[in-house]
């Protein structure tokens, strides 16, 4: 299950919660962000788990996320 976020969203969240722990959404091909719930349970991320937790779950295929680059 992954946290999906829009691209505001995703850039409230996104960066260092802690130093040495970062949120890093995932771009995928619809244009929104994913995150792994796994955020939700990490305490480096506690400032942000009542953001995180209102946000809308979903399965998220590999194929759907978006390649970038490199």
């Amino acid at each position: 299950m992954f946290l999906i976020l829009t691209a505001a969203e995703a850039d409230q969240v996104r960066g260092e919660t802690v130093p040495g722990h970062t949120i890093e959404p995932h771009l995928l091909k619809d244009g929104t962000y994913a995150l792994t719930t796994v955020v939700c349970a990490d305490p480096h991320h506690a400032s942000k788990h009542a953001f995180l937790s209102a946000l809308p779950l979903r399965d998220v295929p590999p194929d759907e996320f978006e390649l970038l680059e490199e």
